[in-house]
């Protein structure tokens, strides 16, 4: 059946925006009566450049996402996606019952407000992460298993969506090997196994996401709402999310001819909003960040390398565990090199950066858009303004995909010869267990508080923190000769390390050494005075020894920093009868028996004082 008028101006009019395809389906006629209809009308070399234009546009990417369908997708890649559960499943099951470890034991074991429903509103604006924290802990109580299962669960999305944005952005085939290395890489351990780790995996997931639902956004403006959805959740789990506007940007450029002439820019303008407002909050709290580094941390920040220091050794470092993930660690602290090694790290990380150079100028062009990936996702923490570790193996989780996209493009050319395929096949199975097996190993690590000092230690012999750690163990071991010996190298490595200075006090103590206890108590109250702990023994040494005043000064201190500290009213009031004050000792007394009635000592103290 030939061409009416109308069909043919039809044809006319979307000749050079829409594929042959869709104007065929549009006019209900099929694909070779409009070639045949093409051929009669135009010249044979038109006609040609015609159904080469049309060949390349059908592995364009706005095909692409024009011929999706997400829930097809889904269904016809079913057994593809159980084999990446079971394979997530199956590297991380040993690692599910680990303990609280680390900031877990403040944030989640020990901390109070979790159980009222304020803690979210406290935690604003990573306000999502607590939400779900609030509602494991509604649900499940403090059961490790059910916050690591929440880690667990982000990083199957981040894995399965890994799949769906590479297979829409490159092929399918480099997204299954993408998919494939991205659920069993070692370097993503910290960011699953530790619970407070987690939030890197989660806003990773949105994030990525949220890519996907924005490259569909093309094809159904609804998915640009999911999008938006997305990128709020994100941030709510962690401000590091910002960068999503200039992955996007960078998208943009990396596929120009696609998306370029498409309203790309006009739905850039929200995002690049919200993360610009996002980013102006979170600079008014660099200074509060700073000196949160100093005090809590005991950072001399004056000392941190600069950022043209800090960028080529952090990058480095980063493409190092990427390929050879051996040493994993909590504390990156063998930072500080020699100045050959140095220079050899800069010289790989301008390597690097001529790579993406080449990319982009290459036929390849859009697969520079992936090595740009992994650096945009590293910005939040390779700021000039020194908040952030050097490097820390949780911050790399969204640049990991970055990575893995431009090993597995490589490695899926195994595949377009027949003679390779096995070559491809063997190569990527034996990464896959290896990958796999250092996994489970270093989940082992992160089993419990022991675990994890132990492996540090092999690892990170600067780490001042670790040492400290160290001391730690050996104390609940009972060796405190050894105990002694590792805070004393913390307290070399960082003199201003107040937590292994009170540490080390509580060993001397342990021993019946008032005077050494005493002078590290000191020490450490000097160096961060909002230590509570410290002025509390502080005031059982001077108790002790009959210092009183300084006893009743030093348990004040308490009161005044932590109200809710065990025992403090009725240790104030004991101090205030040794002083001879009863009237004072009354009230704090009082207030202990109220705080806990069933205490007979306080009770008993309290019928004497009349007769003081």
């Amino acid at each position: 059946m030939g061409l009416n008028k109308k069909s043919k101006k039809y044809l006319k009019d979307n000749l050079h925006t829409q594929s042959l395809a869709k104007t065929a389906r549009e006019l209900g006629v099929e694909q070779k009566e409009l070639k045949k209809y093409l051929a009669k009308i135009w010249r044979p070399e038109k006609f040609n450049q015609f159904l080469s234009s049309q060949k390349k546009a059908a592995s364009s990417l706005r095909k692409r996402i024009n011929c999706f369908n997400l829930k097809k997708f889904l269904q016809n890649n079913f057994n593809l996606l159980l084999l990446l559960f079971l394979l997530v499943i199956g590297v991380y099951i040993n690692g599910l019952g680990s303990e609280f470890l680390s900031d877990d034991i403040a944030t989640i074991a020990q901390n109070q407000k979790l159980d009222s429903f304020a803690y979210i509103r406290d935690s604003f604006p990573i306000a999502f992460r607590a939400f779900l924290y609030f509602l494991i802990n509604l649900v499940f109580g403090r059961s490790p298993v059910a916050f690591r299962s929440l880690n667990l669960i982000f990083h199957l999305l981040s894995v399965f969506g890994l799949l769906i944005l590479v297979s829409l952005l490159l092929d399918k085939k480099v997204g299954m090997i993408s998919a494939l290395i991205f659920a069993v890489h070692p370097l993503l351990v910290e960011s699953v196994t530790w619970i407070s780790g987690g939030n890197y995996s989660q806003y990773s997931a949105l994030l990525i996401w949220a890519t996907i639902f924005y490259l569909l956004s093309f094809k159904e403006k609804r998915y640009y709402w999911l999008s938006l959805g997305c990128f709020f959740l994100a941030l709510g789990s962690s401000e590091k999310a910002m960068v999503f506007p200039f992955l996007l940007l960078a998208l943009a450029i990396a596929y120009w001819r696609d998306l370029g002439k498409n309203g790309f820019w006009k739905k850039l303008i929200v995002p690049f909003l919200i993360g610009l407002t996002w980013i102006g909050f979170y600079l008014t709290k660099v200074p509060e960040r700073l000196a949160d580094l100093e005090t809590s941390y005991y950072q001399d920040t004056t000392q941190i390398p600069s950022f043209f220091v800090r960028l080529p050794l952090a990058i480095t470092s980063y493409l190092e565990l990427f390929l050879w993930p051996r040493k994993l660690t909590l504390y990156h602290s063998e930072t500080f090199i020699s100045q050959q090694r140095f220079i050899l790290f800069v010289v790989v990380f301008f390597i690097f950066l001529s790579l993406i150079i080449y990319l982009f100028f290459s036929k390849n062009r859009r697969l520079s858009f992936w090595p740009v990936w992994f650096l945009l996702s590293l910005a939040p923490v390779l700021s000039p303004f020194g908040v952030s570790w050097i490097v820390a193996e949780r911050y790399v989780y969204l640049g990991t995909a970055g990575l893995v996209v431009l090993v597995s493009f490589f490695l899926a050319k195994l595949f377009k010869k027949e003679n390779l395929k096995p070559l491809g096949i063997g190569t990527i199975s034996l990464l896959i267990v290896l990958m796999g097996i250092r996994t489970i190993v270093r989940n082992i690590d992160w089993k419990n508080q022991d675990n994890l000092w132990l492996a540090a230690a092999k690892t990170s012999p600067n780490s001042p923190q670790n040492h400290n750690n160290l001391g730690d163990l050996y104390a609940r071991r009972g060796n405190l000769d050894l105990a002694i010996e590792e805070f004393t190298i913390a307290i070399r490595l960082n003199s201003r390390y107040a937590d292994a200075y009170h540490n080390l006090a509580n060993i001397y103590q342990q021993k019946g050494d008032w005077g050494q206890a005493l002078e590290n108590y000191k020490k450490a109250a000097e160096i961060n005075p909002n230590i509570w702990q410290t002025h509390h023994n502080l005031a059982v040494i001077y108790f002790e020894t009959g210092e009183f005043e300084k006893a009743k000064e030093s348990a004040l201190r308490v009161l005044e920093i932590n109200p809710d500290s065990p025992y403090i009213y009725r240790n104030i009031g004991l101090i205030y009868l040794q002083l001879n004050q009863p009237q004072e000792a009354k009230k704090y007394l009082e207030l202990a028996f109220q705080v806990n009635p069933q205490d007979e000592e306080v009770k008993n103290l309290l019928l004497k004082i009349p007769d003081l």
